[in-house]
């Protein structure tokens, strides 16, 4: 599920839509999937195939560090955000 988001985030093997690496990156990330839950909190974050919203943007990142993503833990601590 996470790497079907990341081919339609970078348009490899398939056109390129950011919607669709949404629900895919929501879909991994619900099972679990600790670097879809921090690529979804991206999306929310740069409004990539939803709308901006930064608190949605938070609670995944918040998900993604809670699951050991070191990319989310470095961003929380950088910005001081917990």
């Amino acid at each position: 599920m996470y790497k079907a988001g990341l081919c339609y985030s970078s348009g490899s093997g398939v056109k390129r839509n950011d919607a669709k690496a949404v629900a895919w990156y929501r879909k991994a990330a619900e099972e679990g999937y600790s670097e879809a839950a921090y690529r979804l909190g991206l999306s929310y974050r740069q409004g990539l195939g939803v709308e901006k919203d930064e608190h949605e943007a938070l609670k995944w990142f918040r998900g993604s560090a809670a699951r050991g993503n070191t990319q989310a833990k470095e961003l929380l601590e950088t910005e001081q955000v917990n």
